[in-house]
Parts: C-alpha cells; structure tokens; sequence
C-alpha cells in the first residue's frame, strides 16, 4: 500500500506512530512530500533524524522540499534505480530513499511524476537568524526543462513539494450536469 505525508520538520514521532498503528510491512511505501528534516543540519543530528526513519518498516520515497539541502549536495549519497527512476540513498539507510526531481516511479502500477524544491518566502528571516538556508532550493531550469521534456505519457500521481507552474485541471462535472 502507499500512504503520503510531508512537511514532519525533523519531527519522526507521528510517522513512526502511523506506521505502527497501521502495522505497516516493508511492502508498504510511505512518500513523504518535502522538508523530511533528514537533510538539514549536516551533523548527527540528521544521521539521528535517518536512524529513527529507517527503523519503522516501510520504505521511504522522500521529495525534496525547501527546508533541507538536496542529497546530490551530501557526499555520502550514491545513486540506484528503484521502481523505474533514479534515487538517492546512503548505505546506512538503504530504505529511507530520496526521488530524484522529474523522475518517474512505479508504485504498486501507478506512475509518479515527482518534482521537488519549493521557493522559501522567509529566505530572509532564515538568513538573519543563522537558520538553515540553500540555493538550490527551487526546481533549476534544469530539471524543469527535463519535466516539460518528458514524453507527454499518462501519469497517475503527481508526487510534489511545491508546484512552480499552474497545472491544468479539467472542470469538475456539477451533479445533473452532462459532460
């Protein structure tokens, strides 16, 4: 099964409390949409944050979110396909996983399109108090050129931090409405 969440900060306690309530197996995948706080502070204080994750028994798809550096950054990370796309992970959490941007994964037969990053409207304030701060928080053209370019196939699920482009949705149908 796959089960979604984000934004925990550094703050495990709930995934940890879901994933046992739910008794959740190393088949079930938990995606977690941005700022995982496994990522932020370079110290072992995320290696601590990595340790907790990866002892609850789901595999982990973690995006990428405005409020913590992207692995390609951290030189422990090694690349490795995974369900169909490349992913980053470190040895010593070989199910706490990191979706490369534009991406496409296959969970349990539905496709996701995962696109990371977000711009951080208080960059500022984070700066002024000395707060955890990167400049390749946002999508790089790069890799929105490498999702504007992918084959125009179906996509089931669009795993995103932040989107940075309007996404079209069609028009819900109002009951007694015909299409």
């Amino acid at each position: 099964m796959i089960y979604y969440t984000g934004d925990i900060h550094g703050d495990p306690y709930e995934v940890i409390q879901f994933c046992d309530s739910k008794k959740l197996t190393e088949q079930d995948t938990l995606v977690l949409l941005g700022d995982v706080g496994a990522n932020y502070y370079r110290n072992r204080r995320d290696t601590e944050m990595k340790r907790v994750l990866a002892a609850v028994k789901p595999t982990m798809l973690c995006i990428h979110g405005n409020h913590e550096i992207r692995p390609v950054s951290i030189s422990s990370y090694r690349t490795k396909q995974w369900n169909g796309g490349t992913v980053w992970v470190e040895e010593a959490f070989p199910r706490l996983l990191f979706a490369m941007d534009g991406e496409i994964f296959d969970l349990e037969g539905l496709r996701h399109l995962v696109i990371g990053g977000a711009y951080s409207v208080d960059k500022f304030y984070r700066l002024a108090r000395g707060y955890g701060w990167w400049p390749d928080e946002q999508p790089s053209q790069e890799i929105k050129d490498k999702v504007m370019n992918l084959p125009r196939e179906r996509q089931d699920e669009l795993a995103i931090y932040c989107r940075w482009q309007p996404i079209p949705v069609p028009r819900m149908k109002k009951e007694g409405e015909t299409p």
